[in-house]
Formats: structure tokens, sequence, C-alpha cells
């Protein structure tokens, strides 16, 4: 941790300084250096990403609410930028002009509304030795646990970490409205159609869902049980899966892999204990025996099953 000394007050804080009670959080008035300005990228460059060219210098700043004088409460934003702090202002008031609807927009428009503009004061500069996003994070952090009343939807860094549950919902109905797609959907599917997960990746995906503990478990079993499956979506599903070539190799593993998992005891004893505490109506009984006669009423499929029952006595002879 570092510390600059202002007007005879200094305090220490993760990542970076900070001014103590009494006074107001350092600006550009304590001489830290002025940012350049990001380079621009031609179209046929990619964006230059925030602390990763070694020419960006980086810099942590706060917005300000101009009629509060509570050096904590009148913090309401913390952010980064490789720009000037000029600019990185206009760029927050013309996204409020533009009509966004984020809590930070929100408090924004209301200062507009009275002719104010808040103040912009930059806290830790940073080099590409620095983790921008790292250092960014521990500034939220440190300013909520002071109890400073931000704006910030997220807790940071890059992308949607730990996001408010209104952007949740943004981000949710903007799937929703996607996927109600048929273009769109047919597009992912070509696009996931014939792609194959190395087996690093899937031990990743793996090792990362066992780590997930009970109460990832309880919620997804909660979100199925809540779930609705129309007769027309069960239709789709039914005709998708009867036309799936299922191969030899395919059903080796996955009988293995049955195998295993019911070789468990605790597992064995979890689901003895989901099926005791299951409760089938009749509706449901009455919809699996007619899907059971329906099935076993096909010449070709009791033949086929036939065949496989004879073939499984002759290997256990």
């Amino acid at each position: 941790m570092t510390s600059i000394v202002g007007s005879g007050y200094k305090t220490k804080v993760p990542g970076g300084v900070t001014s103590t009670p009494g006074r107001p959080i350092l600006s550009w008035r304590f001489d830290v250096p002025r940012v350049p300005a990001k380079p621009r990228a031609s179209k046929n460059d990619k964006q230059v990403d925030l602390g990763l060219d070694a020419e960006i210098v980086w810099v942590i700043y706060v917005l300000c609410d101009p009629r509060v004088d509570d050096p904590l409460l009148r913090i309401r934003y913390v952010g980064v930028t490789a720009r000037t702090a000029h600019k990185r202002l206009v760029a927050h008031l013309g996204e409020t002009r533009r009509g966004g609807c984020t809590h930070k927009c929100n408090w924004l428009r209301e200062l507009l509304a009275l002719g104010l503009r808040p103040t912009i004061e930059a806290i830790d500069p940073g080099t590409v030795e620095r983790r921008w996003d790292k250092t960014e994070i521990a500034w939220v952090k440190h300013f909520r646990e002071m109890g400073c009343p931000l704006t910030n939807a997220t807790d940071g860094g890059r992308g949607s970490l730990n996001p408010s549950p209104e952007i949740r919902k943004k981000h949710s109905d903007a799937n929703y409205k996607r996927f109600a797609d048929p273009m769109e959907r047919a597009k992912i599917a070509d696009a996931n159609r014939g792609r194959v997960a190395s087996t690093e990746t899937r031990a990743k995906i793996s090792n990362n869902n066992r780590n997930r503990g009970a109460e990832w478990r309880e919620k997804l079993a909660e979100a199925k049980r809540k779930r609705v499956v129309t007769d027309e979506t069960r239709a789709k599903i039914s005709a998708i899966n009867s036309q799936r070539i299922v191969t030899d190799e395919t059903r080796a593993k996955l009988s293995l892999s049955s195998k295993k998992q019911m070789s468990d005891p605790a597992v064995k004893e979890k689901l003895a204990i989901a099926n005791r505490n299951r409760v089938v109506t009749e509706e449901t009984r009455t919809r699996l025996s007619a899907s059971n006669k329906a099935t076993w009423s096909d010449p070709v499929l009791l033949k086929k099953h036939s065949e496989l029952l004879k073939a499984a006595k002759r290997r256990d002879r």
C-alpha cells in the first residue's frame, strides 16, 4: 500500500492513495499526472486493452456530487480510464443524455436537471506493471465498506462481476428476446454444431461444476421444478431425439459413466431419498402409461429390444 500526504493528512488504502475523512479525495491539484489520451485504433486494428499496452497509463477516478460536503457521501462512482478526466466525464454525460437507464445515469440526470455537473477526481494513477482491473475492484470494495453511496452497477474489473438485480434483469430480458428469434437460434446452432471441446476444457468445466456447492445445486433444482414444459416443446424434443444417431462408442462411454456413478454409495443414497420423497400425480402416471404403451406398440422397437436381451444373455453365459 502507498500513501500521499495532502495538507498534513494521509490514509493508506488498498492499492493506492486517498485522503482522510474531513478532506476531499485526491484530485488533479495533488500533482497526480494527467493521463495521456488512449491511442486510436485504425479500422484494421483491434481495440487496445486498458493496462495491457506499454504506452497506456490508466488512472482510477471517482465522480463526486457537488451538492454534498461529506468526504465519503459525496463519492458516487468509481471508474478507470486511459483518457483525460475531461474526456471521461464528457463520455459519462453523453451516455446519460442518450437515455442511459443505469443507477449512475439516473443520478447524473438529476444533477443535469439542476444545472450541475459532477466533479471527477483522480485517486490512483497506474502503469502497465499494475493490474487496472484488480485495482478498480479493490477501490470499489474499499469505498463501499466506508459507506459511500456508490452508483456502480458491478464490483468493477472486467465484465459484470456481481451485477445488481436490475442489471441481471436487463441481461435476462435481452437474452429471452434474442433467443425468441428463430434465425438467431439457427445461427447459434450452426456455430455449435460439430464443435468439440478439448479434454482440458472438459476437465475445467467438470471441476468448476463440482465446486459450485449445495446452494447452487438447490437453485438449479428449484428452477427445474418450476419449469413448465408444454406439449409442443415435448413434441419438438421427441422429434429431435428420435433423429439423433448414438454411436456404439458413445453408448459405451455413457454406460461406463453410469456404472461409475452408480458404484458410489453416496450417489445411490441420494437417488433413493429423492425417489422416496417424489410425488407422482395421477396425471403424470396417465401420461407415462400412455407413453409406454405407444412406445412398446412399435414392432421395430420390440424386435430391437428382443435382440438386445438375447445378446445380453449370450454374453452372460
